[in-house]
């Protein structure tokens, strides 16, 4: 397999794991150094590190018992 099609993979499992509300698994695929930046002007927003953005996606995927119902449709690693 070459690294395109891995990455292509990797990516489908990190949304489908997203989608499946899966946090520990999400959170796993994640660099423990990523930071994120959430933009607006709510008590959400603003540049967070990875335990910060764990923190929030698990506090709203209890609002989505069935998950999240993400597909991807198309994807691009070239």
């Amino acid at each position: 397999m070459s690294d395109i099609e891995a990455n292509k993979q990797l990516a489908c499992r990190f949304m489908e794991a997203f989608s499946n509300c899966d946090i520990d698994l999400w959170a796993s695929m994640i660099a423990d150094d990523a930071t994120y930046e959430i933009m607006g002007n709510s008590v959400m927003s603003g540049l967070r590190n990875k335990a910060e953005i764990v923190e929030v996606t698990r506090g709203l995927a209890q609002f989505f018992a069935r998950g999240i119902q993400i597909k991807v449709r198309a994807l691009t690693a070239e």
